[in-house]
């Protein structure tokens, strides 16, 4: 048998010939270490993995409750805006027959009409019935809607009614009184009411025009 000694000096030999007793365990460590920080690291991956997920998942539903509010708020504005061009379509539609209606009633410039002196004043009676009648239906319309239109086209629109309401009083007052100077005197004001009230619906287009191109690329941009 072998004794002692001799398995001690077997074994120094086998180490000697490996590379010897500290290279084993270099070896050794180097490989346990690797793996332990193998180990961990991929601890570590799967960790912020987890974090990375749920932080993903929490910005999306914070995108999707946006996405929806700003839905919700683009058909809004959409509502909004379409209910805007129908007052002001139906502002327009009121002045304008007011206009066409205005300048015959106030019987300036050449105008066919009956021969027949008692033809010609019921014609001109249903000129001003006419007349009267749209200039109710425009003011009524503007009192009750102006709330619903842009301040500035609002403003504008408010200053060209005004000429043809004072026209109407004038009208009221002074047409058919029975001193001839008071008469004179609303045939005086009469081309100036008309001419200021021709002015005004040439600026309350401009403005409208302006104000309905600029909403529709404000809604063409938002749309891109």
């Amino acid at each position: 048998m072998m004794d002692w000694k001799q398995a001690f000096e077997l074994g120094t030999a086998i180490v000697t010939s490996l590379g010897g007793g500290s290279a084993i365990v270099f070896g050794l460590s180097s490989h346990l270490g690797k793996l332990w920080a193998d180990r961990a690291l991929e601890k570590e991956k799967h960790k912020y993995a987890e974090i990375l997920q749920n932080a993903k998942s929490e910005l999306d539903k914070t995108t999707n409750r946006y996405q929806v509010q700003l839905d919700a708020l683009g058909h809004i504005h959409k509502l909004r805006t379409t209910e805007e061009f129908s007052h002001l379509a139906q502002l327009w539609k009121h002045m304008a027959i007011l206009q066409d209606a205005f300048i015959p009633a106030a019987g300036l410039g050449l105008m066919m009409v009956p021969a027949d002196p008692e033809s010609r004043e019921k014609f001109k009676a249903a000129l001003r019935q006419d007349y009267e009648v749209a200039l109710a239906e425009a003011r009524k319309f503007f009192l009750e809607e102006k709330l619903f239109i842009p301040k500035e086209i609002a403003d504008c629109a408010k200053l060209t009614l005004a000429e043809p309401i004072k026209e109407k009083n004038f009208y009221d007052m002074r047409a058919a009184h029975h001193e001839h100077g008071v008469r004179i005197l609303y045939t005086q004001d009469l081309p100036g009411f008309v001419e200021r009230f021709n002015q005004g619906m040439d600026e309350l287009e401009a403005l409208m025009r302006e104000h309905i191109e600029g909403t529709k690329l404000a809604l063409s941009a938002g749309e891109v």
